[in-house]
């Protein structure tokens, strides 16, 4: 996503409506950093993802593609649509649905600064947290769906990865990214760069997929 790209967004940039797509400030989040409290090693199953539902069902024991069927069932949270992760390497699979049960199982566990680590310095240098934290204390993300995944993906932290994702939040009128709305369908582009140990990914940007990216519930 290029930079400067305009999302109105206000848990994503700052407190109510917003027009900003700088996320986050300087804190003590360390690139690499970004391990979900959500998930842990032992809960990524192996398996082949479920195909022609949409989403990703329980994982069997018959390859690594099936990692990211794991982290879908045991979060319940990310959801694929079949075939968007066809031609993405297994590991990389994982690691971008990591992030992004990082970024919206923070938010909705209340673990602001959980959540934060989801982002990259560069974003989080554009917005600091506690003006940040103030715009998604009191929202809750849900439905959130991958359903595009391009660039370096044949290799893990290889390169950025653009991810297009759909989710609803429901937040405050006051914060929303029209005021009084409460509930709001967003269709958003995200860049995820490598983090620093090359074995995860961070949100370094995020634009609308189309038009304003977001459309009342």
């Amino acid at each position: 996503m290029p930079a400067g790209a305009i999302v109105k967004i206000g848990w994503f940039s700052s407190p109510g409506p917003s027009t900003s797509t700088s996320a986050v400030g300087p804190g003590s989040v360390t690139p690499g950093s970004v391990t979900p409290a959500s998930v842990a090693p032992s809960s990524v199953a192996t398996g082949s993802a479920a195909t022609g539902s949409g989403t990703v069902g329980t994982a069997t024991p018959t390859d690594a593609t099936g990692a990211v069927d794991g982290v879908i069932s045991t979060v319940g949270l990310v959801s694929v649509d079949d075939p968007v992760l066809a031609d993405t390497a297994p590991m990389v699979s994982v690691a971008l649905v990591r992030t992004l049960v990082t970024y919206a199982g923070g938010v909705n566990a209340k673990d602001l600064t959980g959540a934060y680590a989801a982002y990259s310095p560069r974003q989080q240098a554009l917005s600091p947290f506690p003006t940040w934290s103030k715009g998604v204390k009191d929202s809750r993300l849900s439905a959130v769906r991958i359903v595009s995944a391009v660039g370096a993906v044949s290799a893990l932290g290889s390169g950025p990865v653009t991810v297009d994702v759909t989710f609803t939040s429901h937040q405050p009128g006051s914060q929303g990214p029209v005021r009084g709305q409460t509930c709001t369908r967003w269709a958003l582009q995200y860049t995820l760069v490598p983090d620093a140990a090359g074995t995860g990914y961070l949100i370094d940007s995020a634009r609308p997929s189309a038009g304003s990216g977001h459309t009342a519930c």
